[in-house]
């Protein structure tokens, strides 16, 4: 009887860890650094456009391009514009890294969706005769950045339900 209720316990724990370990794969996919991060927002390509210029607007631009949907920054070194709050600021020699932001029109359910896609190019250099590596993006930045459209997005059409009452 002993043997029988110890082979249960056994058989059991062993199908609990296989459904745990199954589950622990299947909760989504990872971000691996190198692909860009993505986010749909309902609403017209000219205030998308608008929010992302005021997200970027504090990173130096090299390209402005509203007909393609393109706002590419220009190497920005170390880590001068953004540091994530969990690390410490520290100044990496070598390191550059530039942002390129691809909007795209699109319609979802009959309305106007843009999907605004980000990808942070990082290049580090050890010294002058080094190759260049690229590391992966932790994507923190990125997200960070997709928030804030978000919210100036919001702010836009707070404001401008603000300046409705108004005139009522």
């Amino acid at each position: 009887m002993v043997s029988l209720t110890f082979r249960a316990v056994l058989l059991i724990s062993k199908i609990l860890f296989f459904i745990f370990l199954s589950g622990c794969a299947s909760q989504g996919r990872s971000y691996d650094g190198f692909s860009p991060i993505s986010r749909v927002y309902n609403d017209d390509f000219e205030n998308v456009w608008r929010a992302a210029q005021l997200a970027l607007q504090k990173y130096p631009m090299r390209v402005n391009n509203i007909d393609k949907g393109l706002l590419e920054t220009d190497w920005v070194k170390g880590y001068e514009i953004w540091v994530p709050p969990v690390k410490p600021k520290v100044k990496a020699a070598g390191a550059r890294y530039k942002i390129i932001l691809r909007a795209i029109k699109g319609k979802s359910q009959g309305e106007s969706a843009i999907k605004v896609s980000l990808q942070k190019k990082i290049e580090k250099k050890r010294d002058f005769f080094a190759e260049v590596e690229t590391p992966p993006s932790d994507g923190l930045e990125e997200s960070a950045i997709l928030y804030r459209i978000g919210r100036e997005i919001q702010i836009d059409h707070a404001l401008q339900m603000a300046q409705e009452k108004m005139n009522n």
